[in-house]
C-alpha cells in the first residue's frame, strides 16, 4: 500500500509528456527543439486571414460547417504572428 501511495505522489509531482507538448502548444514557452515547416505555415497564416475575413461578416457562413479542432504549431504561429498586441506601439503600422 505504500508503494501505491509512494507511487500516486510521484505521478502527481511530475507533469505528464501530453501535458507539457499542451503547454508549449498554448503557452508563451517555445520548446528550443520546435520545428516548424514554412510551408505549412504560410497555409496557417493564409487560414487565418480567411478566418479574420469570416469573423466579420458571419452572414455568408453555411449552416452545417465542418470544423477541425486539431490545432498544429505551424497554426498557433500563425495565430501568434497576426494576433494584435494592443501594447506596442507599431500596430498602427503592422495591421
Amino acid at each position: 500500500m505504500r508503494a501505491n501511495i509512494a507511487r500516486k505522489e510521484a505521478s502527481e509531482e511530475a507533469p505528464s509528456q501530453a501535458e507539457e507538448k499542451r503547454l508549449a502548444t498554448w503557452g508563451s514557452e517555445v520548446p528550443d527543439d520546435l520545428v516548424i515547416d514554412q510551408k505549412k505555415l504560410a497555409e496557417a497564416l493564409q487560414k487565418e486571414d480567411e478566418r479574420r475575413r469570416e469573423e466579420r461578416d458571419e452572414r455568408k457562413r453555411k449552416y452545417n460547417v465542418k470544423w477541425n479542432d486539431e490545432v498544429t504549431p505551424e497554426d498557433m504561429e500563425a495565430f501568434r504572428m497576426k494576433r494584435i498586441h494592443h501594447d506596442d506601439p507599431m500596430k498602427e503600422f503592422l495591421h
